[in-house]
């Protein structure tokens, strides 16, 4: 991907792009306004765009978790053209980042991909669901026509159901998975177990953080009170797995795939 050449003026703030002004603003209050898109340039709907103020800590960016720097009256979701408001944002360094999309969700299921500012392109330096895309703007400056590049965040989907095809509805099952892909040249394994609650109709979500690869193999095995199944499947960098089924068996030896 070609970074754009630095048209606006542009300051270095101990690693942070500092955007000036794209045009000075009539009111005390800095506004940033733009249209949310995916990776063909098509709008996004219903994403909520939120700032946190942050603070230079040693030369490094930290973001208080309990630091909203706007109020919820001051943005709202992107619409059916992907345009969206924030008022209020707090000038000096700040954090951009994707509200969870309902109440009680943790996790956003889209990532910020860049941020574009005129004829500039900002990219994270780390997974932006995880650290969000700072940046800083300058006192009294209202940033528009801002674009905000998103794709949604590589994931499997996996309903658990009984024996008898029962899906297992609000219940805690534990999940062991092992993955291997390529980072570059060199191949990487991981491992990893945790808790997961499915839904009403048994699923759950499980987001995949590792860096950008092609392609990744996994197996992962749901237990549930001496019950197991396992699945062996194909991930590609980016892609949203849906069709995975694990049906519960008796013993550590059950097996189910795709369906």
């Amino acid at each position: 991907m070609i970074r754009a050449q630095f048209m606006l003026r542009v300051a270095c703030l101990a690693a942070l792009p500092l955007l000036t002004a794209c045009r000075l603003a009539e009111e005390a209050t800095n506004t940033f306004s733009g249209r949310v898109v995916d990776v063909k340039g098509n709008p996004v709907t219903g994403l909520t765009l939120i700032t946190r103020p942050t603070k230079l800590v040693n030369g490094h960016a930290i973001t208080t978790m309990d630091d909203v720097t706007i109020p919820f009256s001051d943005f709202d979701k992107s619409d059916e053209a992907g345009n969206f408001t924030i008022a209020n944002v707090q000038p000096g360094p700040v954090q951009l980042e994707i509200l969870p999309p309902m109440p009680g969700q943790s996790q956003q299921r889209y990532e910020i991909v860049s941020l574009k500012i005129g004829s500039t392109t900002f990219y994270p330096t780390v997974p932006a669901h995880m650290k969000g895309l700072k940046f800083a703007i300058e006192p009294d400056v209202n940033l528009e026509d801002v674009v905000v590049t998103v794709r949604p965040r590589t994931q499997y989907r996996g309903q658990v159901v009984l024996k008898d095809g029962t899906p297992l509805g609000d219940a805690m099952v534990n999940l062991d998975e092992q993955s291997k892909y390529k980072s570059g040249n060199n191949p990487v394994s991981t491992k990893v177990a945790y808790p997961e609650r499915t839904d009403a109709n048994g699923y759950f979500i499980r987001y995949v953080d590792e860096p950008d690869f092609e392609i990744a193999s996994y197996t992962v095995s749901v237990k549930f009170q001496g019950l197991t199944a396992t699945a062996e499947f194909h991930l590609k960098s980016g892609e949203q797995r849906e069709d995975l089924v694990f049906a519960l068996e008796g013993g550590s030896n059950a097996y189910s795939g795709s369906r």
